[in-house]
């Protein structure tokens, strides 16, 4: 049951809500009834058994490390040739594009499966989109073992097309189950630690991968290298697997929160399917808005990852373990702009206020990256680098928390799916469009492209005036009892909308 007392939402508030939820929401009862307060209370027990209580459980915690741990499995094997492109190129005896496709392909399957992929999740639940997931990445992972030889890039192009499809699966998940999980105070914290552990994988692979695969002269010994780093994956994903199909569970017996308890009493009063859910989200002005500019800024941010190799050894040759330690550096500059965002989104709930600052100073970091490297300042691109990461990828937490909070009471794996379609669509294209300017015309072209997506991301944003209707809700149950509509309607309750 979600009763607290003190409400300050009005009469006028919660005819307007519960509409599109499709939610009766009645005031609890005071203990001082009259005798229409009476007969609200008598109505009330006959449909006592459908309210539902809230309660958090440690086990979120568990919860959350083990998809983090998943996060970071999968994440490993996105930009792992992108790292050494110079490496990658000279063994396989393959060009520039081919090595850029091997982090492309991502962003093309994420867009072309989203829809079949949402739909599947929606269906199976949170628990079999994991196992499926950790399954896919260990057998991906052994393709990889049998492709540490110069005549076998096409296994490693097999292998990332199939961590393409399971990325989908992946970004689904965090919003998804921070809402299952986490109170209000911890839900942005979550979505943001969640939305990380691919990023954390990356860190693995940037330390890892340099250290490891080093330009030797001898391509056996390059051979060799390759190899050990792919049965370290395979092991450590097979354990994975293992790990998961004992310890991860759907959802608590309980919801966390009151606007997760909403939700759920709505999805089984209302038979929500795929494609209207997705009619309703893309009428929604603000997520429009929300969709191009969350692109345009994880675009960019997508790029500085993938490019790292190309801009830095343009100029300084062959060091190619100073970009996997700026790959650390990013991820982790990253990591702690996402957790800096996320916290203090549960504490203020300033989405726009926040996404302004962030969009403004990522310009401005842009810029400095970019000039670090025209003076080839090695402490000035690390510095310019940790300016441009934390905003850039911050933002993320910040679009993911902000697209569940304007779609509420959609399922968010179909929101956050759809909204992960933008930086997929806009990071390929910064990628190819940048990647031949920094070929043909040098990395001040490259530069600006990346700052006017930028620019224009911060347009959409300032424009941008989302309702926060998952705070709306969380707000509308601290002085009402939800009631789902069905229920009511069995025990003849539906006249029963008072006025406080």
């Amino acid at each position: 049951m979600v009763i607290v007392e003190n409400s300050v939402i009005t009469h006028e508030d919660s005819e307007s809500f519960s509409k599109p939820c499709e939610v009766l929401t009645m005031p609890a009862s005071n203990g001082v009834a009259g005798s229409g307060e009476k007969q609200i209370d008598e109505n009330l027990s006959k449909v006592v058994d459908g309210l539902m209580e809230v309660k958090l459980f440690k086990r979120r915690w568990l919860q959350l490390v083990l998809f983090f741990i998943l996060g970071i499995s999968s994440g490993v094997h996105f930009a792992q040739f992108a790292i050494i492109a110079n490496i990658t190129r000279r063994f396989y005896n393959v060009s520039s594009l081919a090595v850029e496709w091997t982090v492309t392909i991502y962003m093309i399957e994420y867009v072309t499966l989203l829809i079949p992929v949402s739909y599947l999740t929606n269906r199976v639940g949170l628990r079999w989109t994991i196992l499926m997931t950790t399954i896919g990445v260990t057998l991906g992972s052994w393709i990889k073992v049998f492709a540490a030889s110069p005549d076998r890039f096409y296994l490693i192009l097999v292998a990332q097309v199939l961590f393409g499809v399971l990325q989908v699966f992946v970004f689904s998940v965090p919003g998804r189950l921070a809402s299952h999980w986490f109170g209000p105070k911890e839900v942005a914290l979550a979505t943001a630690v969640g939305f990380y552990g691919p990023q954390a994988g990356i860190i693995v692979c940037s330390v890892s991968v340099p250290m490891v695969v080093e330009d030797h002269e001898n391509s056996e010994d390059i051979g060799t290298e390759f190899s050990l780093i792919f049965w370290s994956q395979a092991i450590g994903s097979s354990i994975v697997t293992v790990i998961l199909f004992f310890f991860f569970l759907e959802e608590p017996r309980l919801p966390p929160s009151g606007a997760r308890a909403l939700q759920k009493m709505n999805h089984e009063s209302v038979t929500l399917g795929f494609l209207p859910t997705c009619k309703r989200v893309l009428k929604n002005r603000s997520f429009l808005m929300l969709w191009n500019s969350f692109g345009l800024i994880m675009g960019v941010a997508l790029g500085l990852g993938v490019m790292l190799n190309p801009f830095y050894t343009a100029h300084f040759k062959n060091d190619t373990r100073t970009v996997g330690y700026l790959s650390i550096w990013l991820a982790v500059v990253g990591a702690i702009g996402s957790v800096t965002c996320g916290t203090i989104l549960d504490k203020t709930k300033a989405f726009r206020k926040l996404s302004i600052a962030v969009c403004c100073f990522s310009i401005l970091a842009m810029l400095l990256y970019g000039i670090s490297f025209t003076l080839e300042s090695k402490w000035m691109i690390f510095a310019g680098l940790l300016l441009c990461a934390a905003p850039v990828i911050g933002y993320g937490t910040v679009g993911m928390e902000l697209c569940v909070e304007i779609s509420y009471p959609e399922p968010e794996a179909i929101t956050t799916g759809i909204l992960n379609m933008s930086p997929q669509i806009y990071g390929f294209l910064i990628i190819l469009f940048a990647g031949r300017l920094l070929e043909n015309y040098g990395d001040v072209p490259a530069f600006a492209c990346f700052c006017a997506f930028l620019v224009l991301a911060t347009i959409l944003v300032i424009f941008n005036k989302s309702e926060l209707r998952r705070e709306k809700a969380r707000q509308l149950t601290s002085g009402y009892v939800a009631v789902p509509v069905k229920e009511l309607t069995q025990s003849k309750s539906h006249e029963l909308r008072s006025t406080p």
